[in-house]
């Protein structure tokens, strides 16, 4: 499975598990115009940066999303 069609997992158990691929793509689509709504409630996404780790030879672009809603949590690719 490639890692565009893997959904991500969520730290919030009671959120319903991991974001499905459809959700995924509704994040990344409106990260791109800036702003992103939590695909579950309709809130708009807190993202904050993740920092690549020094020890990694490989650089991935992720931020956290947090939703303030219902209280998704999620790690995204996001470059």
């Amino acid at each position: 499975m490639d890692q565009e069609a893997r959904p991500l997992r969520i730290e919030e158990e009671e959120m319903g598990g991991a974001l499905t691929p459809a959700e995924e793509k509704a994040i990344k689509e409106a990260l791109t115009g800036g702003v992103a709504s939590c695909p579950r409630c309709g809130a708009r996404l807190r993202t904050t940066p993740i920092s690549p780790r020094p020890d990694t030879a490989y650089v991935r672009k992720r931020a956290l999303l947090e939703c303030d809603g219902c209280g998704l949590r999620a790690a995204l690719d996001t470059g």
